[in-house]
């Protein structure tokens, strides 16, 4: 007898099946991921799963060639099938905030495809050019719109500061009002962009953020596109960061999403954890964000 309901993905989308797998198990599902229908059909005949989720345009077997062989077999023609066209994901949208150098921003590039687009922020000179020459040497500036800011809960500026030689490249952070920078370090004034204020192409699927404790900021900036889009999320919680960037710690963060319906999950070499209710607050943790409804 089942313990849990299984729902059987088939899509050779990476991004797509991973993001649905997600949605589906924080909803509390089991979920079985294919890349092409010959996988998928075996996997529908080994398995007899609750539901199965396909994409109808598949190599090696289409869609609507496993849907029929699943009628044509009476312990299979009852499972519940939704069809997935396509065509809303056909030109995919993913956010990278605290791009780097832009290793995340080509790896994005590759999942969207050549329809899709990813816009990614970075305010740190340095990091920027060499994202900047990325792009080019992977060819996907046509698919990369890049903007040398920070991003935040309005837009405007902000004070960027950094050491002035440092190996760790992606450690500038934002100034908070009226605290100072640490000792040695140097400090610029930055562009600075809240999300909900951009013309973006929508809906947005994915967005990563990594900025050094202002995530709670760019959350505040994105909160009508969240509730909208509702987009997979990964994000680092760093403790100390939080603390110094945002004024919060990293529970009130995690309340601050659940406010907007997100549930955190555990991010290591793994794969996705369980539901994180209270991270540590003197480790550096990395989660994925996940609203259920979505699913």
């Amino acid at each position: 007898m089942k313990s849990e309901r299984t729902v059987l993905i088939i899509d050779d989308e990476a991004a797509i099946a991973h993001g649905l797998s997600l949605r589906l198990g924080a909803a509390g599902y089991r979920t079985i991921v294919c890349g092409d229908g010959i996988a998928g059909i075996m996997a529908i005949f080994e398995h007899l799963p609750d539901a199965v989720l396909l994409d109808a345009r598949l190599p090696t077997m289409t869609g609507i060639e496993i849907l029929h062989r699943l009628r044509a077999h009476a312990e299979t023609r009852e499972i519940p099938v939704i069809v997935l066209s396509g065509a809303e994901d056909a030109r995919k949208s993913a956010l990278d905030a605290g791009a780097h150098v832009g290793f995340f921003t080509m790896q994005m590039a590759a999942l969207v495809g050549s329809t899709g687009v990813v816009y990614a922020f970075e305010p740190f000179d340095g990091n920027a050019r060499l994202l900047e020459r990325s792009a080019a040497e992977n060819r996907f500036a046509d698919r990369i719109v890049f903007q040398r800011a920070a991003v935040g809960a309005s837009s405007g500026t902000a004070t960027l500061t950094f050491p002035p030689e440092s190996l760790n490249s992606g450690g500038a952070y934002l100034l908070r009002d009226g605290t100072p920078p640490l000792v040695g370090h140097l400090t610029k004034s930055v562009p600075l962009v809240a999300l909900d204020d951009l013309l973006i192409r929508r809906p947005v699927r994915l967005i990563k953020m990594d900025v050094e404790g202002a995530e709670p900021l760019v959350v505040r900036g994105a909160s009508r596109l969240l509730v909208e889009d509702r987009p997979l999320v990964l994000s680092e919680l760093h403790p100390t960061q939080l603390d110094r960037v945002s004024g919060m710690s990293v529970d009130d963060f995690l309340g601050q999403l659940r406010a907007l319906g997100y549930r955190a999950h555990c991010l290591d070499a793994g794969g996705v954890g369980g539901l994180l209710e209270h991270a540590p607050h003197d480790v550096l943790t990395s989660v994925v964000l996940v609203h259920p409804s979505s699913a």
